[in-house]
């Protein structure tokens, strides 16, 4: 695991883990190790008041790690909680707002996960860092893909890019590419999503991330199957699995069976119906993440009629 290489990357987020007795020294340092950052980050907060700067600074880190490792699961009711504290720090505003909008558009409350977009750009954008931190950045286009506004989405990354340009760390960038290669990808420009992908893969494996490095090889893998690069793409969903296995560790995530599925997939596509059938014969539906039910189903349907 990388520990303080990249402490220049998001110098400007208005907090500093110096004060507490917290292993991460900066947010990105805490998302390499999610898992143990999460764990560590909601042990100290249990000695925490709610609204005071470190109980702030902690739940910035345990809610972005969280987001890393279980996404969608965590509680609307909670993220509401959070978004109702009107003196936080813009920072910790920011994350807690595009999680919760994430969370009311999937839901299908798209008023008001409009209006919550609409304060995260807000923030963003009034922001004074003159680094804006590039998650944030990405974030923001991912609420717009989220949104299906992706000329919108688009007209963003432009806008990151432009601020994010004195930033030479390819590493540092890695989750705007990400999110770059998206709206590529939903505008169907698919060579131009594989090009920002593998921007994603490259900068990772230079660094040894294995999280963001799995991102990037996963949706790789995606664009490579819109291509019918079929052998390529199952190749990079290996890679991708192998890549989760490493950041998680014991620990279980339902993006892993995802993973599976999408490689299940290819065996359809690729007529190899019977290991398609065995491999989803060793996945429980209780494993598969409510959204990616009607994958599993049709492929239920499919391959175990």
């Amino acid at each position: 695991m990388l520990h303080g290489i990249r402490l220049f990357i998001f110098c400007c987020t208005g907090f500093s883990a110096s004060a507490f007795a917290l292993s991460y020294v900066s947010l990105d340092d805490c998302l390499i190790d999610a898992v143990a950052c999460r764990i560590e980050t909601s042990a100290l907060l249990k000695h925490k008041t709610a609204g005071e700067r470190d109980w702030y600074m902690l739940m910035y880190y345990n809610l972005s790690a969280r987001w890393e490792l279980e996404n969608l699961d965590i509680s609307i009711d909670e993220v509401a909680g959070y978004a109702r504290l009107e003196n936080a720090p813009d920072v910790f505003r920011i994350v807690v707002y595009t999680i919760y909008a994430k969370k009311l558009l999937t839901e299908g409350d798209t008023a008001n996960g409009e209006k919550y977009v609409r304060l995260t750009r807000d923030l963003i954008m009034s922001s004074s860092d003159r680094l804006p931190d590039p998650r944030r950045l990405a974030e923001l286009i991912n609420l717009y893909n989220y949104l299906k506004q992706y000329e919108t989405a688009n007209d963003v990354a432009k806008w990151a890019v432009d601020k994010t340009a004195n930033i030479q760390n390819p590493y540092a960038k890695a989750p705007l590419n990400l999110s770059i290669g998206h709206v590529a990808w939903f505008l169907k420009d698919y060579p131009r999503a594989i090009e920002y992908y593998r921007l994603v893969v490259d900068a990772s494996e230079q660094i040894g991330e294995p999280m963001m490095l799995a991102f990037g090889q996963a949706n790789l893998a995606v664009a490579l199957r819109k291509t019918e690069q079929f052998e390529l793409s199952r190749h990079w969903f290996e890679q991708a699995i192998a890549s989760m296995q490493t950041a998680l560790g014991e620990y279980q995530s339902k993006d892993l069976t995802y993973l599976k599925l999408r490689i299940i997939e290819l065996d359809v596509l690729q007529g190899r119906e019977e290991a398609g059938r065995e491999a989803l014969g060793h996945i429980s539906q209780a494993d598969v993440h409510e959204h990616h039910l009607p994958i599993y189903d049709k492929l239920a349907q499919q391959l175990m009629p």
